[in-house]
């Protein structure tokens, strides 16, 4: 007996802000490590007509919540747009919005007990009509000093794709603040008088209201664009339910049963509407670097999050209703295994990416750029000098490899190599490059240094005006926002713990005395003199470390270590071979997908992702999931870019079992009670407005998000104006409240170019450009 679920993916999707009103573009569907083996793959923003255009101008049309448009005169794609299709910009130079496409699956089990589906597909018009119900806040605004007042309302936004009609909703739930999102039923392309039952939803244009002084990273008076929350569908199969039913593999109504979610019983066949299991949305910044991954996404964040809490016995509650949910620990073990081309390969080239957007990485960080620092990855990888004497060439590569950290990994050009099991992997006391794999392995940060560990934590409570440390874990409390709708911190203020900059190099804070061996010798490389009385003090606070592999090749990161998943995976792949290594990348990119992206080259993504949707559904749903999680940051929570704390709060989200037994489907869900979240509870703790935090913090804390030091062919150069830098767009020198509501709009985009380096594009605020 067939049952069917309907999920919403993805999961959680991104949408993001951009003040232009031409266009707006899909976010990507492609998850980097598709993107790595596949360059045609790489995200070509299509500039699609945005439906801003339809509520006109005037008083009454920028207070109306919807309007529609003229099907006659509607272009899907914007023709004055597409001249600028592979861009984020449009011809005034403002950026294009994203937004986050979500659709609907049916998960086909063979029976009730079945942990994964024998058939997945989407849920098109022909098959069923879509409700679609979407509901944004912005709980992090406060307009009066103590009297917070959130952009938010209780009645989500409806629409319904049982009517074809053109129609554009507008998420603004208070007068007189900022627009949240555009919301849009998509458009059938072969004929656009139809829809596809996919939903849209368009970033807002990132206004930022306020005129007071700044304070910090949250301003009263002050409020922004970013939000979050949930998207419902409710299906209602068309027919009878009869097409339906015969996609699913046939049989009479009385053979056919819908698990509906938040409903603990079967539903009959015959159902005329059936609950999706939800999604959520985030409205944030810009991705300012969308060809580089990061080293732990919101994937990897909310999977290792939801996971921990398993391991903590008796923490997730069973919940009526959550069909397929994983409820123990031991069910997650055939989601962790190895590939190294999914889990490996595309970490290893970010190795090397970051070089091109942070001088943390380069050795000239940016709170003293130009200057160079002395800290270990800095140094140049030299290969040692050749001489006669055998043993004096490995005695000299076992000093360079203290020295300069090892060679660089280049993983763009010999990815073979370090998919081959054996490479790599030699005698720890021969030169470094024999035993790369081991050597990077052992420089990881430890997860259970930031996960697991209590720490002190520098705060400033409220009516105080002294530091004061407080014990806590991962993640830091920081922000005014805690426990806002009630809790033990409601009204508490957690301040920035502001630990300085230290000087001298990595490895004197942060080296490894059990694993000398490892760096070339029996012991640790040798550290400087003793600690000054003032590193005495902040060493022990500390979350810098070095990070994660070769000195030269990797950045100071503040509170971020790879999760105990991600670490998992690359002590996996540096030991002996092992069950939990798979073949993984075979079954998602197989023969017949490569003949057919070969057989299209430089179409457009979408095209691309339609193939896949054919060539292999089953995996479609967690592709869209990973690619949309992926794409965001997940830490440091200091206080985030496009989430913040609660991301990290392991009770925030809830496993269920995948379409595949590979890849888990991960859910913004509490795993503690069956009580959804509030809408709001992702955005609520970042910083007000986000631009001040985004223009002050530097790249030890999100670098492959933020850029700092950039790399234009051999010169180094700033990639974020200060208020000088501005007087070319602006014609004067701004004060701070005027540059951080418009800065962020003249940014570059660092894209690969076709040498597949990284370099700036777009931007608008340097006088000469480079």
């Amino acid at each position: 007996m067939p049952f069917v679920q309907f999920r919403v993916h993805p999961s959680v999707g991104c949408a993001r802000f951009g003040g232009s009103v031409e266009a707006y573009h899909l976010a990507c569907e492609f998850p980097m490590f598709l993107q790595e083996q596949f360059p045609d793959l790489r995200f070509k923003p299509r500039p699609r007509t945005h439906p801003r255009s339809f509520f006109g101008t005037g008083v009454a049309a920028d207070a109306a919540a919807s309007a529609p448009g003229t099907l006659a005169t509607f272009e899907i794609f914007n023709p004055p747009a597409l001249g600028f299709a592979n861009k984020f910009k449009d011809a005034a130079g403002d950026i294009f919005p994203q937004a986050a496409r979500f659709r609907v699956f049916a998960y086909v089990y063979a029976d009730d007990v079945s942990g994964h589906p024998v058939q997945v597909f989407e849920i098109t018009p022909d098959l069923a009509t879509i409700q679609w119900k979407v509901n944004i806040a912005n709980k992090k605004s406060v307009i009066g000093a103590a009297d917070p007042s959130p952009n938010t309302t209780n009645a989500p936004v409806e629409l319904d794709t049982a009517s074809a009609a053109l129609e554009c909703k507008r998420m603004r739930p208070v007068p007189g603040r900022p627009n949240l999102a555009y919301l849009m039923i998509e458009r059938d392309e072969a004929d656009k008088a139809r829809v596809t039952n996919r939903l849209h939803v368009i970033g807002n244009e990132g206004e930022i209201q306020g005129t007071t002084a700044l304070h910090g990273l949250w301003s009263n008076e002050w409020s922004d664009a970013a939000g979050d929350g949930s998207v419902e569908a409710v299906v209602a199969p068309v027919g009878g339910g009869a097409p339906l039913r015969q996609k699913a593999g046939g049989g009479a109504v009385a053979d056919f049963k819908y698990l509906s979610y938040d409903t603990p019983a079967d539903q009959p066949g015959s159902a005329a509407t059936v609950t999706a299991m939800p999604g959520w949305v985030i409205v944030g910044c810009p991705d300012y670097a969308p060809d580089i991954g990061h080293f732990v996404s919101l994937w990897d964040t909310a999977f290792a999050r939801a996971s921990f809490g398993l391991d903590q016995g008796g923490v997730v509650a069973e919940q009526p209703g959550k069909h397929k949910q994983i409820i123990n620990k031991s069910e997650t073990e055939v989601y962790k295994r190895t590939d190294y081309y999914v889990h490996i390969h595309p970490q290893l080239c970010l190795f090397d990416d970051v070089k091109s957007v942070s001088g943390e990485a380069f050795g000239q960080p940016e709170h003293s750029f130009p200057s160079v620092k002395d800290r270990a990855h800095n140094k140049p990888p030299d290969e040692p000098t050749t001489v006669s004497d055998p043993s004096v060439t490995e005695k000299a590569a076992i000093a360079k490899g203290i020295d300069a950290g090892g060679p660089k990994i280049d993983a763009h050009t010999n990815w073979a190599q370090y998919a081959d099991p054996n490479k790599f992997r030699g005698d720890p006391h021969k030169p470094i490059k024999e035993w790369l794999k081991i050597a990077i392995f052992n420089r990881l940060r430890k997860p259970q240094t930031l996960y697991l560990k209590s720490r002190n934590f520098l705060t400033v409570l409220p009516g105080t005006t002294v530091s004061t440390l407080e014990n806590g874990m991962f993640p830091r409390k920081l922000g005014r926002r805690l426990d806002y709708d009630g809790g033990p911190d409601q009204g508490k203020v957690y301040n920035f713990p502001d630990y300085g900059y230290h000087e001298g190099d990595l490895l004197h804070f942060h080296g490894h005395p059990d694993f000398g061996h490892l760096c070339g010798g029996d012991v640790a490389p040798s550290a400087k003199p003793g600690l000054t009385p003032y590193e005495e003090t902040v060493v022990p606070l500390m979350d810098d470390m070095y990070w994660p592999a070769t000195a030269a090749d990797m950045p100071l990161l503040r509170e971020l270590a790879y999760t105990q998943i991600q670490y998992n995976h690359f002590q996996t792949w540096q030991a002996e071979p092992e069950p939990r290594f798979t073949a993984i990348y075979p079954l998602i990119a197989t023969s017949d997908f490569h003949l057919a992206v070969a057989a299209l080259p430089n179409a457009n993504h979408e095209q691309y992702f339609d193939m896949m949707l054919r060539a292999e559904s089953m995996f479609v749903p967690s592709l869209i999931d990973m690619a949309c999680l992926g794409a965001m940051l997940g830490g440091s929570f200091l206080p985030g870019i496009e989430v913040g704390r609660e991301a990290g709060v392991y009770t925030s989200w809830t496993l269920f079992h995948g379409a595949t037994d590979f890849f888990p489907d991960v859910r913004f869900k509490k795993s503690n009670v069956a009580a959804p979240h509030t809408v709001g509870t992702l955005t609520k703790d970042l910083a007000v407005p986000w631009s001040e935090d985004f223009a002050a913090c530097e790249e030890e804390f999100w670098p492959t998000s933020r850029p700092g030091i950039i790399a234009d062919g051999a010169i180094r150069r700033r990639w974020l104006p200060d208020e000088n830098d501005m007087q070319h767009v602006l014609h004067h020198v701004p004060d701070r409240i005027e540059y951080v509501k418009t800065y962020w709009r003249e940014l570059g985009f660092i894209r690969r170019d076709g040498a597949n380096q990284l370099v700036e594009t777009e931007q608008k605020w340097r006088a000469t450009p480079p």
